[in-house]
């Protein structure tokens, strides 16, 4: 057994779920490097699907932030947490808990997507078949790192905070 403190946290079937010591630094930079790549494909796919007639999110306007530096921080620090709890619950949990029972890696992403995007429904669904597809890629970097790091680094960007301000 190795001695990276990171290294002890395991998920279902031992699988590791954070990261070793080690590539950590390599997880960050692909789960930002993600970034770009997701953040014009996500608004590339609102596009098409808003052109075929799904609805658009509704923005209440009553939880715009007004842009002080106390809100920025706050607005910076939750983005940081629901990146890490949506990967933490969606792929570290839910993802692991149905390969086995479906016993299909690939139905078990399908369906833990799905979840995912079915908690984005307030943004229509346009936003659900969007947030669905990120969610997916998610997943697929998280089976191809077996770490969580990369998807959470990306999951500040894209929908959490980076395409999340698209409206």
């Amino acid at each position: 057994p190795s001695s990276a403190p990171l290294e002890r946290v395991y998920g279902p079937n031992r699988e590791p779920f954070l990261t070793t010591v080690r590539t950590f630094g390599r997880d960050i930079a692909i789960g930002t490097a993600l970034f770009v790549p997701l953040y014009f494909g996500a608004r590339w796919l609102e596009k098409l699907l808003l052109s075929l007639g799904f609805t658009p999110a509704s923005t209440p306007t009553s939880l715009v932030p007004s842009r002080g530096v106390g809100d920025l921080f706050l607005a910076f620090v939750l983005v940081i947490v629901v990146a890490i709890s949506e990967e933490t619950i969606f792929r570290g949990y839910l993802l692991l808990r149905f390969r086995p029972l479906l016993r299909s890696t690939v139905l078990a992403l399908l369906i833990a997507s799905g979840i995912f995007a079915l908690g984005h429904g307030y943004e229509g669904s346009e936003g659900v078949l969007t947030v669905g597809t990120i969610g997916a890629v998610f997943g697929a970097v998280y089976l191809w790192r077996r770490s969580l790091v990369a998807p959470a680094a990306g999951g500040c960007g894209p929908r959490g905070g980076g395409a999340g301000g698209r409206r």
